[in-house]
């Protein structure tokens, strides 16, 4: 006879795999839950750190912006100030061109005299002065420019004048304004023969001339020598003139 195999019954050990095998699933689900939350909260603050760097960055680019459009604009301010100043120079010296040309244009033509032409002569000195310096050669009864004519007629003198050297005698950073007057000092040299100097004789003279400006016009206000200067250099004659 066979023997008989004792054979018992399973189904408790199966079970018990089974829980083991749910317990273990579920804790590899806990597991991916953790993961995945911890994955999204990683995920949520890289959102935020990239968001507040490209707020930080387009903040960064407006100052950026901000500033070189600073610097733009300075550059030109400065660049148009420097042109300002540029030309503002430029009109002075224009300016004060144009005045030393009338005292020098003046004296030469004032030193500049032939007797036989003495009243054209007078009235070269008056042309291109002022109303009150004109009256020094008025050919009025008992005006200077009378005077002159005797004088040029008598001496039958021939001068050639010219002015060779002059400056601004003020501060060529603060020139006057339109009607104040400009100071210059005119060295100037002139050649003359007379009635009893027939031989002639050459001075240097050093003299002072004041122009104004009228409109668009430069006017003598003043034409003086220096008396000491006269005296040394033993002068032939020159014009009246005011004080």
């Amino acid at each position: 006879m066979k023997e008989m195999t004792d054979v018992r019954p399973t189904s408790g050990a199966d079970d018990a795999s089974d829980d083991e095998k749910l317990t273990k699933e579920r804790a590899k689900t806990k597991r991916a839950k953790a993961m995945a939350t911890e994955l999204h909260a990683e995920l949520s603050a890289t959102r935020k750190r990239i968001a507040t760097m490209k707020r930080i960055t387009a903040a960064a680019v407006v100052l950026l912006v901000a500033a070189v459009v600073m610097v733009v604009m300075n550059r030109t301010n400065t660049s148009a100030e420097l042109d300002g100043m540029k030309q503002a120079a430029a009109a002075d010296r224009a300016t004060l061109a144009a005045a030393r040309g009338a005292a020098e244009e003046y004296t030469s033509r004032s030193l500049t005299m032939d007797y036989r032409r003495a009243p054209e002569y007078v009235a070269n000195v008056r042309r291109g002065t002022t109303e009150k310096f004109a009256k020094n050669f008025s050919t009025e009864p008992g005006g200077a420019g009378l005077a002159t004519l005797d004088v040029l007629r008598q001496t039958h003198m021939v001068a050639k004048g010219e002015a060779a050297y002059s400056y601004f005698d003020g501060d060529p950073n603060a020139l006057p304004r339109a009607g104040q007057p400009w100071n210059f000092v005119v060295v100037a040299t002139q050649s003359a023969t007379t009635a009893q100097q027939p031989q002639g004789v050459s001075n240097a003279l050093i003299l002072r001339v004041v122009v104004v400006q009228q409109g668009d016009a430069w006017k003598v206000d003043n034409f003086v020598t220096d008396p000491k200067i006269a005296a040394k250099t033993g002068q032939a004659g020159l014009p009246a003139s005011g004080g």
